[in-house]
């Protein structure tokens, strides 16, 4: 009996010394994969790789000089944004003589895909007149909303007297992606993952929710079995993105299964509309000058519809109807620059874009000579 006990007793030890070491690695490793995946979202465009997603990005910019370094290594060779979140060196306090303008948007008002920053619209407006002084407000991703935020909070204490969104991109490609109405369709990119990762944030710091999802979702069983440990190395250092349609089913991109296509298009529209209104009578209010251009994009123009298919994409499709009931009406603030080259040869447009919406160095010295000519001049 008491060799029974003993090796009972020395089972047991072993069993709960085995078992304690399991739990402390697979709670090791479980962090160690949330650590890795705090900052960085798989971006749904392959082009873009990953996209510095911290909170501070969607609505404003972070003085953190590391997390400045993250948003300045995204793989152009030339920096991106100062601390004030101003891109290419350019600052209001260079304006001089000048009158001061800010220019708006997402990617293609920052100048991606240009092969240095000052070949982005900011710095041709700088050479080419001379009544203005331009600063790049615009960040990549970010949409009219977003915009919004910044003029209202950021640009209007700099007493500019033009300011320029180059926007409706974001707003359309974001939404498009999204196919759900249970949140607002101008939401920043990637707001849904966000709001999955911090829920209940007033109540609980981030380790603490961590710790607790972690117990809520293991077993001992599943643990002393290693599942849970394969599942954190193998799985969680991964964050992907999934679209649903609204049945609940995964789809491919160009797919709308389930996507209310006409009633998203009047919702977004009307969200667009009314950013875009409230950023022209603010500047009113404040006295500047308030211009909207709606972007152009390669695709929905009818040279290259005629060159690819007989008939438009879904997602192009979606974008009209978008373009058409935001300038539905007499706003002469609002321009509808998106077909701006439809009188272009289809290689002749291949030169001005990098891709859909992104231009070339060329491109961007086109739009910048379209933006002096057709605004600033008159």
């Amino acid at each position: 009996m008491k060799k029974i006990a003993k090796f009972l007793a020395s089972a047991f030890i072993f069993f709960s010394i085995a078992y304690l070491s399991l739990f402390i690695v697979d709670l090791g490793l479980y962090f160690l994969s949330l650590e890795k995946n705090q900052s960085l979202v798989e971006s749904p465009e392959p082009y873009l790789g990953d996209q510095f997603l911290h909170p501070y990005y969607f609505f404003f910019f972070t003085d953190k000089e590391h997390q400045l370094q993250e948003i300045n290594s995204w793989g152009h060779e030339f920096p991106w944004f100062d601390k004030r979140g101003f891109g290419g060196g350019l600052g209001p306090e260079m304006k001089g003589d000048r009158e001061l303008a800010f220019i708006l948007g997402g990617s293609t008002a920052f100048g991606w895909a240009a092969s240095q920053y000052n070949k982005a619209i900011p710095h041709i407006l700088n050479k080419i007149q001379s009544k203005y002084f331009f600063v790049g407000a615009g960040v990549p991703s970010w949409n009219s909303y977003q915009e919004f935020l910044r003029l209202s909070k950021e640009i209007i204490k700099y007493k500019p007297s033009l300011v320029i969104s180059l926007t409706g991109y974001n707003d359309i490609i974001n939404s498009y992606r999204r196919r759900n109405l249970s949140i607002p369709l101008d939401s920043p990119e990637s707001y849904e993952e966000l709001y999955d990762w911090v829920e209940n944030i007033r109540k609980q710091d981030f380790r603490n929710q961590a710790l607790k999802k972690y117990f809520y979702n293991s077993t001992p069983l599943g643990s002393l079995l290693l599942f849970q440990i394969r599942k954190r190395f193998f799985k969680t250092n991964k964050n992907e993105t999934k679209f649903e349609s609204a049945k609940g089913k995964p789809v491919e991109f160009e797919s709308y299964e389930g996507f209310d296509l006409k009633n998203s298009a009047k919702i977004l529209s009307g969200q667009i509309r009314d950013n875009l209104d409230l950023m022209y009578n603010l500047s009113k209010a404040f006295q500047i000058k308030y211009v909207a251009i709606l972007q152009p994009m390669q695709d929905i123009h009818p040279q290259i519809f005629s060159k690819k298919s007989a008939q438009p994409s879904e997602y192009n499709l979606y974008y009209d109807k978008v373009i058409k009931q935001v300038k539905n009406n007499d706003q002469n603030y609002i321009l509808n620059w998106t077909t701006l080259f439809k009188d272009l040869k289809i290689e002749d447009m291949n030169t001005l874009f990098s891709d859909e919406c992104h231009f070339t160095d060329k491109g961007y010295e086109v739009m910048a000579n379209k933006i002096n000519n057709l605004i600033l001049k008159k």
